[in-house]
């Protein structure tokens, strides 16, 4: 398995100043005529995650490839025209709010009852009793350990502000991720609608770590690579990285946090531009939430898939590597990046820079 993902490709981009929003995808191009377009992460073009669409149609939709969820909202509201779009929860409700989406009809979705019931009731997913977002992956941030190194940590977010671990802690250079953890780690009521009082516990929290920091990464493999070599006994990562660090030989753990895991998801909208049938839409997006498709994903990417069907069909060993063995479990263990921290996320961004300005 590789699992070389988007989160990847668009980290080492933003580290390199390069964050294209729409690039050509691998699919034919519109000009041909009569074909669903879909705006999506690259990696998704891939025939195996909509195999059923295929059968019906003959052919893949025409694939654009999503770089940044607000760089494309803006493309978008500037009118650009696709018929399916597969942005990330948390930003669902500005896309709602500048009117580039459509309401679903559930009653067309073959999947919706099999999908997660905690991916169903996400903020902003449902509006008026109208569906404008369908579920299709996820992933989890953690705290990826040593087992050799640090044999027995507390199952906590505190692990990553310990100070006898100075030197040696990773942390996603992402205010998101440092002060998402944070936050989880101080007990925050909601972490993406502080108090003045509970963001300045949060920074205060940030900022002695920065002062224990090892090594703030842009790309998973800077943060791999420090825990393969020992440089770093504890760090923010994700389920993909936990594999190819087991893959490579390295004797890593997965922790769960009493606090919550830090989750985040993604999936399938219906744009207001679109000019294609309904029936292609909605055939597109039931291939990609079908159980099939989903083990797909799971398998090639490393994501959790919203249908929780999809598990059965992936074998124990592959669910093990990713420490996506409970799904449910999980899913009821996180707390789910709201929109609530994107809406105001240069904010957030500033004061994650000016917290860590000392390093």
């Amino acid at each position: 398995m590789s699992f070389l993902k988007r989160r990847d490709m668009l980290a080492r981009a933003m580290a390199a100043g390069l964050v294209p929003f729409l690039l050509p995808g691998t699919a034919r191009s519109r000009d041909s005529g009569g074909d669903l377009g879909v705006i999506t992460w690259d990696g998704y073009q891939d025939p195996a995650f909509h195999g059923d669409y295929i059968e019906r149609h003959g052919v893949s939709p025409s694939f654009e490839i999503l770089g940044d969820d607000r760089e494309t909202l803006s493309k978008l509201r500037a009118g650009y025209a696709a018929d399916i779009a597969q942005p990330c929860a948390f930003n669902v409700g500005a896309w709602v709010d500048a009117g580039v989406l459509r309401p679903m009809d559930d009653s067309r979705l073959e999947h919706w009852g099999d999908l997660a019931k905690s991916l169903r009731r996400l903020p902003r997913q449902l509006n008026d009793g109208r569906v404008w977002f369908v579920p299709v992956d996820w992933g989890v941030g953690s705290i990826i350990y040593r087992t050799d190194l640090l044999p027995d940590p507390d199952s906590s977010w505190w692990v990553l502000y310990d100070d006898t671990l100075a030197g040696r802690i990773g942390m996603q250079r992402s205010a998101d991720a440092a002060l998402g953890c944070a936050a989880l780690a101080t007990g925050v009521s909601d972490p993406w609608n502080m108090s003045d009082d509970e963001r300045a516990v949060v920074l205060r929290l940030v900022e002695k770590q920065n002062a224990i920091i090892g090594r703030y990464w842009y790309d998973p493999i800077e943060a791999e690579s420090g825990l393969q070599n020992g440089d770093l006994v504890a760090c923010y990562g994700w389920n993909d990285m936990y594999a190819r660090l087991q893959a490579a030989d390295v004797p890593v753990g997965f922790m769960c946090p009493r606090e919550g895991y830090l989750c985040w998801v993604c999936g399938l909208s219906l744009l207001a531009s679109g000019h294609q049938d309904d029936a292609m839409a909605y055939d597109f997006i039931n291939a990609m939430t079908s159980p099939k498709a989903g083990a797909a994903v799971i398998s090639n990417l490393g994501y959790g898939h919203a249908n929780l069907k999809s598990f059965d069909l992936v074998s124990a060993a592959v669910l093990d590597m990713l420490a996506l063995s409970d799904p449910d479990a999980i899913l009821e263990n996180s707390e789910f990046i709201d929109q609530t921290l994107i809406r105001e996320r240069d904010d957030y961004a500033q004061l994650f820079l000016e917290a860590i300005d000392a390093l």
